[in-house]
Parts: structure tokens; sequence; C-alpha cells
């Protein structure tokens, strides 16, 4: 039970680290979630921690919000 209940809380963290960045860089959930192709309301729900995302879902915020390519890095 200790695990899962840390495990919840590294979560929360998370969803609130990713919310704050996509707020600082001045992104709607519209957008956002047009730009990793989710829908709004995932947005809203993971971060509110209401669903347990997927890594996949995870990382597409994360791409969104945080690590956002060079306009002249190439693509391997």
């Amino acid at each position: 039970m200790a695990i899962e209940s840390e495990s919840r809380a590294v979560c929360a963290q998370l969803f609130l680290l990713l919310r704050r960045e996509r707020e600082q860089r001045g992104l709607s959930k519209y957008s956002l979630a047009a730009q990793t192709g989710l829908a709004q309301q995932t947005i809203g729900y993971v971060e509110r921690g209401m669903t347990s995302p997927s890594l996949d879902t995870i990382l597409r915020i994360n791409g969104a919000t945080i690590h956002k390519p060079c306009a002249g890095s190439a693509k391997m």
C-alpha cells in the first residue's frame, strides 16, 4: 500500500509540473490538445489527476510543453 501511495504522490507532482509548464508557455488546453493529438478533456483529466494516463500520453504532453525541438534540428 505504501508504494501505491508514493506512486500516486509522484504522479500528482508530475501532472502539476506539466500544467505549470503549459501555463508558463502560454499554452491553452485547447492548443496543447491540438499539438499532441489528444482530446482537450484528456489534458484536463491528466492535469487534475482524474485519470491514469499511458506513458505515450505523458510523453506527448511533455514533448509539447517542455521539449520543443529547435527549428534547425534534423530528424533522424
